[in-house]
């Protein structure tokens, strides 16, 4: 018996790019698909594309995406950005997989470059604390790419008041209740980086992840287990926040706006070369 895939868009400043989207839902080889898109937006030709329509006034993506699992009636629920897409195979290989929580590696694409991005492997008996340690680090596993069975994501949700760190928090959550994990090792998600500013998203990354973690170790007490030295979990996700700086189109966007006169993209694009005290300064940013 065929089982649905249910798969939930938030849209809203990004309503003009979900043509690919679309286009990428049309194509699936899977043929039981339910797409849900929760819409902020109000633009009409967001609400025509959708099977399940979800009009919602604007309150950020963990509450769009809250509301689309609420909503959908799917065995399995997939997850992707309005800018974001599949190959044509994505959805079939991940049902193939028979896994609670499912995983792609994907294509990154920021501006006119294209990169692999290979996801982190959760090989471990405790793979929410093999994610929770070393996101990041190790690889990241991007949202879009991601397919669970509903029963496992049940009554869980995206944190609302970590903006930034929501995505760190649920699915740690979710892999602790995760009874099989299946990494697909090939690219069957396309991920769009946008050019925007990172000076603040650097600050509001760290903050949120720190922030997460906090959160994390107050419900898991696994979790906690892990990171008695609370330093090398800071130190991590300070490395995270460096990876990211580094890649070459964030380094352009960083100096762009220092040529524009922001004195703080500076600061960040310094910081990515110190060796320590990199907390210490991104606190003291804001």
């Amino acid at each position: 018996m065929s089982q649905t895939v249910s798969v939930v868009t938030p849209v809203y400043d990004d309503h003009h790019l979900l043509d690919r989207a679309a286009e990428s839902i049309q194509a699936q080889t899977y043929d039981d698909v339910e797409w849900v898109i929760v819409d902020s937006s109000g633009e009409d030709h967001v609400k025509s594309r959708a099977d399940t329509y979800i009009h919602q006034a604007p309150r950020g993506v963990s509450a769009a995406r809250n509301a689309g699992m609420r909503a959908a009636s799917g065995e399995y629920i997939a997850f992707l950005d309005a800018d974001d897409w599949f190959t044509e195979e994505k959805l079939s290989r991940c049902v193939e997989a028979d896994a609670d929580f499912v995983y792609t590696d994907v294509i990154e694409h920021t501006g006119d470059t294209t990169e692999f991005r290979p996801a982190m492997l959760l090989d471990s008996e405790d793979p929410h604390v093999d994610f929770f340690v070393n996101d990041g680090i190790t690889g990241n596993i991007a949202t879009s790419s991601i397919v669970v069975t509903a029963d496992v994501v049940d009554d869980k949700q995206f944190p609302s008041d970590i903006s930034g760190g929501e995505d760190y928090h649920l699915w740690t959550r979710v892999l602790r209740d995760a009874a099989t994990v299946a990494h697909i090792p090939e690219a069957l998600t396309h991920v769009r980086m946008r050019d925007r500013s990172l000076s603040s998203d650097v600050e509001m990354m760290y903050r949120n992840r720190m922030k997460a973690i906090d959160s994390l170790e107050e419900q898991l007490p696994e979790i906690e287990a892990s990171s008695d030295d609370r330093r090398i979990v800071e130190r991590r996700s300070l490395s995270r926040q460096s990876i990211e700086l580094s890649k070459r189109p964030h380094r352009d966007v960083l100096l762009r706006n220092i040529r524009e006169g922001d004195i703080k993209s500076a600061v960040l694009l310094l910081i990515t070369f110190l060796p320590a005290y990199r907390a210490e300064i991104l606190r003291r940013l804001s």
